[in-house]
């Protein structure tokens, strides 16, 4: 990799390039079907066979999805399910508060409702409730009348209350995605790619596409025809979509053929509850990406478990009344915009207490008088801003309730397994984790995990960098080459939103737009002599390191901008130096 570093990087803070080596010839040759640029960029991303490549960029729905039936005790599950269904016995959905378990519980819930079986959904109270499956709650379900309790997104942990609730005479699936424990629950069926010796190749399917799994194996066993299974199990893919972006998989592989998919389905999605949570942002239905689903829709999900109980989001993504869909959008709408005041002051009073992160702090761990619903928001945004793992916790009452946020490299539930002893609970990915510690435990369980993470961590691993995929030609910024980076999408983990170098560009224009001048917005003139406008969101205060006259190196990507009939390239821009 080589290195360039950028004179000034936004907010002040020293930021590199890490640009990516040039591919070699032979792999050149071997995608000559590409332009250049699209071969350096799937070489990126570790695509080096042409019949991949193809794949790759032009998803099958048939081909791109792995067989249900390679989950272990999937067949199980779906046995007890649609015996269940068969029995009209009563089967509760027990999801979880964020933006996959909600979606995981919604897909379960309308497979099952339309498969004719006794449906009812359990969404906890992360206040009341706290995370996974509790013994109080499933004793009330049992009272409830429940025969049959299915978990989406959670589930894997909770070992001994699964355990109790089976005393109580409840048949209990469990699905799930996160790490599993050494002691998993002893139950009719655990559906859970992670499971050792599960022989599933995806191990980056998200609760709700675990769920998914699930409800293909019991539309398949349903006796509809063949071309009403495809159409049963597409109609799903909408959800299956937002909650594998909102858990910030990996999208390559299956993942990247259902959010594909699931892209195209939500586009023109009859969910009532989903167009009034558009309508409310201000998107335009058929104009939904990824980025949508990450930015917009999964915000406002999650908004409400946040704050308080998620129950209006999953009420919305169920909902069959427009009139009722469009008072629970916006009601989402406000409790995500009260979310945005809450983090961003939060944010603000952590950086406050930390006060100087230096290169002797490997991880950084923060208490204040926070909601834990905002807690993990804040640990992404000090993660981000520093370069290294951030951990948030909030005191309730003799404990301490929080949310971990990782970088690449260092698996953050390894590292909590490793302090298990002193931790009353905890679950999460490598890169993500919630857990709770006892007061008396916090200093202890701080020490420790500091001096974990500083044996695995460095000051090499705390730059602020941004990968660069490539450098490219002036004459290979065409319209062409806009329309293959629109094929790279759907982009998130694992397929970035492809960043390309150009250098020696002068400015031409340059002003700040938007709210307070927030944007810079410029006309570059390349070097072949086209002049190009480019805009760069959120560096409106890097004004004067653009000015009139002076020669940039620029890093993003061109785009085709439509106005009035007529299309034209224009430059996203990451970020710039002075060249």
């Amino acid at each position: 990799m080589q290195e360039i570093k950028s004179t000034k990087a936004k907010k002040h803070e020293p930021r590199q390039w890490q640009l990516a080596d040039d591919a070699p010839a032979s792999h050149l040759k071997r995608f000559g079907a590409y332009p250049r640029v699209v071969a350096q960029l799937l070489l990126n991303r570790g695509i080096t066979d042409p019949a991949e490549a193809a794949a790759f960029l032009e998803p099958d729905y048939a081909s791109g999805l792995e067989d249900p039936a390679q989950l272990k005790d999937l067949a199980e599950a779906a046995e007890i399910i649609r015996g269940a269904i068969a029995e009209r016995e009563p089967i509760v959905v027990h999801g979880d508060y964020d933006a996959d378990g909600l979606t995981a519980t919604a897909l379960l819930a309308d497979a099952i409702k339309r498969l004719g079986g006794t449906v009812d959904t359990f969404i906890p109270d992360r206040y009341q409730d706290g995370y996974g499956v509790t013994t109080d709650t499933l004793k009330k379900l049992k009272q409830d009348g429940a025969a049959v309790v299915v978990t989406v997104d959670c589930g894997i942990s909770c070992a001994k209350e699964i355990a109790a609730g089976r005393k109580d005479g409840l048949r209990i699936v469990v699905t799930d995605h996160h790490e599993p424990p050494p002691r998993i629950p002893d139950t009719e069926a655990v559906v859970n790619p992670k499971r050792p010796g599960d022989g599933y190749p995806n191990k980056e399917l998200t609760g709700v596409g675990v769920a998914f799994k699930l409800a293909q194996a019991l539309i398949k066993a349903s006796g509809l025809g063949a071309r009403e299974q495809e159409s049963a199990e597409k109609w799903l893919l909408d959800l299956v979509a937002i909650g594998t972006v909102a858990d910030l998989a990996d999208l390559r592989g299956e993942n990247r053929t259902l959010v594909h998919f699931g892209l195209t389905v939500l586009r023109k999605s009859p969910r009532p509850g989903l167009q009034a949570l558009l309508t409310a942002a201000g998107v335009e239905q058929e104009n939904v990406t990824a980025g949508t689903l990450g930015y917009t829709i999964a915000p406002r999900l999650n908004a409400a478990g946040r704050l308080g109980r998620a129950d209006d989001a999953l009420s919305l993504l169920m909902a069959k009344d427009p009139a009722e869909a469009k008072r629970l959008a916006d009601t989402l709408e406000d409790r995500n915009r009260e979310r945005r005041e809450l983090t961003e002051s939060a944010v603000a009073e952590a950086r406050e207490r930390l006060g100087r992160v230096g290169d002797d702090r490997a991880i950084i761990i923060v208490e204040g008088p926070w909601k834990s619903g905002i807690a993990g928001l804040i640990a992404g945004r000090l993660s981000q801003t520093y370069a290294r793992p951030a951990l948030v916790l909030g005191q309730e009452g003799d404990t301490y309730t929080g949310s971990a946020r990782s970088t690449a490299g260092f698996h953050i539930t390894d590292a909590l397994r490793a302090n298990e002893a002193l931790l009353e609970k905890f679950g999460g990915h490598a890169q993500a984790a919630g857990l709770t510690v006892s007061a008396d435990k916090l200093a202890n369980f701080k020490r420790s995990l500091e001096e974990f993470a500083g044996k695995r961590l460095g000051p090499d691993d705390y730059a602020i960098s941004k990968d660069v995929d490539m450098e490219v030609r002036p004459e290979e910024v065409t319209e062409e080459l806009c329309r293959y980076l629109d094929r790279f999408e759907p982009h998130g983990r694992g397929n970035p939103r492809p960043s390309l170098l150009l250098k020696g560009v002068t400015v031409e224009q340059v002003s700040t737009v938007g709210e307070d001048g927030k944007h810079l917005k410029k006309t570059l003139r390349l070097p072949d002599g086209r002049s190009i406008p480019a805009i760069a969101f959120g560096e409106g205060e890097r004004a004067a390191e653009a000015a009139v006259g002076s020669t940039l190196d620029i890093i993003g990507r061109p785009m085709i901008n439509q106005w009035n009939g007529r299309t034209s390239l224009e430059w996203r821009l990451d970020d710039f130096r002075g060249a």
